[in-house]
């Protein structure tokens, strides 16, 4: 009889010990800080990248991927930026690591800011070169252009789910299109009646090098929007 009572005891102890481990991995394993999750989320290349949640350091590599951030209210995540970015007064980014230029960005520095996941453009450079230089070093890469208007609502859902911030992320499209609703007025506008444009930009002013926007481009379906 005493010996059945011992093992009854034994036999608590170990599924009360068994809860105690299940409790603990539950959670962060330290009392205050959120949970941490899995999720997978599908860029703008298609890539499915996994990630873990709550992510606290992210490094961008655009003023698109930034302004988003600041959009959702998530900008105080970003531990490194690029120098253009770094220097934009509207972005506030002036207490960022700078990781080098936005198209020359350096890799060393991002691998040394340790950073849960790195922002870069699906469709201008370094885009997919990120991917190459960083993922071996187990960094991981999501690539969201954020610029273009034919898909900037969806990349900035898929930027929210990685934050946890749906919510935020549609009443700012909602409100978006609230304000471009007029742009609608143009359809009414005969095509014999609409302006011919030329769309042209240069970085290198003093060379007198320029460039233009193929179709497709952001400043491309900017204009056919416009009418």
């Amino acid at each position: 009889m005493k010996l059945k009572s011992n093992l009854v005891v034994c036999w608590l102890i170990v599924v009360i010990a068994s809860l105690l481990v299940v409790a603990g991995c539950a959670g962060n394993g330290k009392e205050g800080e959120p949970e941490s999750k899995l999720i997978t989320i599908t860029d703008s290349i298609g890539r499915s990248v996994e990630l873990s949640l709550p992510l606290e350091k992210v490094i961008v590599l655009n003023s698109d991927a930034a302004e988003a951030m600041r959009i959702l209210k998530v900008d105080e995540k970003i531990i490194g930026a690029p120098e253009n970015v770094i220097d934009h007064a509207y972005l506030e980014m002036g207490d960022k690591e700078s990781v080098g230029k936005w198209n020359q960005p350096s890799f060393e520095k991002m691998v040394e800011l340790q950073p849960q996941v790195v922002i870069s453009y699906a469709s201008s450079s370094p885009g997919e070169e990120v991917i190459e230089k960083l993922e071996p070093a187990g960094v991981k890469v999501v690539l969201l252009d954020l610029y273009k208007p034919d898909r900037y609502d969806s990349e900035l859902l898929i930027m929210a789910e990685m934050f946890g911030r749906e919510k935020e992320a549609a009443a700012f499209v909602e409100w978006k299109a609230e304000q471009i609703a007029i742009l609608d007025q143009v359809k009414e506008v005969p095509s014999e009646q609409r302006l011919n444009v030329f769309a042209m930009s240069t970085s290198k002013y003093e060379q007198e090098t320029w460039g233009t926007f193929g179709s497709g481009t952001a400043t491309h379906q900017a204009i056919e929007r416009s009418g």
